[in-house]
């Protein structure tokens, strides 16, 4: 009888200690898997950085940053051709707007020119040759026979990054003319100058706006 129950105690002791082996088993069983896991994403990044030759990691950034700068110097450079084209077509248009300016009877600072004189000159008074030839004599504007202004150019230079305006006569007679309007002195005969030659303020200012907004 005394035994029997030793027995009995024996088995009910050994089934709480399989228990916990058993899960400790378990346990150990999960930390190896995500043990081998760990391990295998170590290894695959250690394979990635090992595979990159310093050299050639070197190599790759200096590539990456010449056609960086190639890219912003492309960029760059198409601007300034933009800008000069711009600066071009800006300079033509403000030179035209000299003549139109001058043939309302307004000067490069914006004020009316003199009236034509009653005075007379060696051909007579200037103000009734102009009606004998049906010109109009309420304002000065600087236009008889035209040639003046038609001879008027703009010629555009680009210099790298500067650009270049000259606007001018190309007829020698007419640029004495227009020197004598400016000057107030044509031959012998002295008048009041008027100087219809320039860029006005406002013009300088038109152009510079056009270049600013150039892409």
């Amino acid at each position: 009888m005394s035994e029997e129950n030793s027995d009995a105690t024996t088995t009910s002791d050994q089934q709480p200690v399989d228990s916990e082996a058993q899960k400790m088993q378990e346990k150990i069983q999960r930390l190896q898997g995500l043990l081998a896991s760990k391990e295998k994403e170590y290894n695959r990044v250690v394979s990635v950085y090992k595979d990159i030759d310093p050299e050639e990691y070197r190599s790759l950034r200096q590539k990456l940053e010449e056609k960086e700068r190639e890219a912003i110097e492309r960029a760059v450079n198409q601007r300034v051709d933009n800008m000069a084209t711009e600066f071009s077509s800006a300079v033509e248009a403000e030179k035209n707007q000299i003549k139109v300016r001058t043939q309302t009877g307004v000067d490069v600072n914006g004020k009316q020119f003199v009236a034509y004189s009653d005075k007379e000159g060696p051909q007579g008074a200037w103000k009734d040759i102009r009606k004998s030839e049906n010109k109009q004599t309420a304002y000065v504007d600087l236009t008889f026979s035209g040639d003046m202004f038609n001879s008027m150019r703009a010629v555009f230079r680009r210099d790298g990054f500067k650009f270049l305006a000259t606007i001018f006569f190309s007829d020698p007679l007419q640029a004495k003319k227009a020197k004598g309007h400016q000057t107030g002195l044509l031959g012998k005969i002295r008048f009041e100058p008027r100087k219809f030659f320039g860029l006005s303020n406002s013009q300088r200012e038109a152009i510079v706006s056009k270049l600013r907004n150039v892409k």
